[in-house]
């Protein structure tokens, strides 16, 4: 950029003047990239909400949400605490978000369901009352959870989170999940996941 190679040249011949011009030219090319980088993450998150919206719909679910892991602080031993946050979130009228409470959760906190997304891509608990493990039921009951569905969300870097669906008590004569719905919800994922990778470029609709 030639205007570039002048302003550092200008600093050589006019000291603080000169650093003062170029530094004003970097600010504002940095506030346009950001001011890109921000109408560009709108539009990808518009088209998230849209997907889970319309899953959220197709199923009568009450909540359908994206739970993102993340890096968290260290354990005195110096193990990084990994975490997760509910990233994502659509909710029927009446029901209480997950998102203001589901926020740098230890994965510790989640093993069982983990464990079995680990092992098959999926976690399904059609009935609360038959969830096996009595820590994991209890959680569900306390978001008013009936029924439970989670389904892996990777890209090419490995797992990056989890596609979560529920269904809470105002949804209790629903049917619950098929197969054939369940394979259609991880193709679901695997276009989340496309999303949630794309950064500083166009985005898809």
């Amino acid at each position: 950029m030639p205007w570039l190679e002048i302003l550092v040249a200008l600093i050589s011949m006019s000291g603080t003047m000169g650093a003062v011009i170029l530094s004003s030219y970097l600010k504002n090319q940095k506030s346009k990239k950001s001011d890109h980088d921000i109408v560009n993450r709108i539009a990808r998150d518009t088209v998230i909400h849209e997907i889970l919206a319309s899953i959220r719909k197709k199923f009568n679910f009450s909540r359908v949400a994206i739970i993102q892991f993340h890096n968290g602080t260290k354990y005195y031993t110096g193990e990084s605490i990994q975490k997760a946050s509910v990233s994502f979130e659509t909710v029927s009228p009446g029901v209480h978000p997950t998102s203001t409470s589901m926020q740098d959760v230890p994965l510790g906190t989640m093993t069982h369901s983990l464990k079995h997304i680990a092992d098959a891509g999926l976690f399904c608990v059609d009935d609360v009352n038959e969830c096996e493990d009595e820590h994991y039921a209890n959680v569900m009951r306390a978001y008013n959870e009936i029924s439970h569905y989670a389904f892996k969300i990777e890209d090419d870097s490995g797992w990056i989170g989890v596609l979560m669906a529920d269904r809470c008590e105002d949804k209790a004569d629903e049917p619950a999940l098929t197969p054939a719905c369940c394979e259609w919800m991880k193709i679901q994922a695997s276009r989340l996941s496309v999303l949630l990778a794309v950064s500083d470029r166009s985005y898809p609709a």
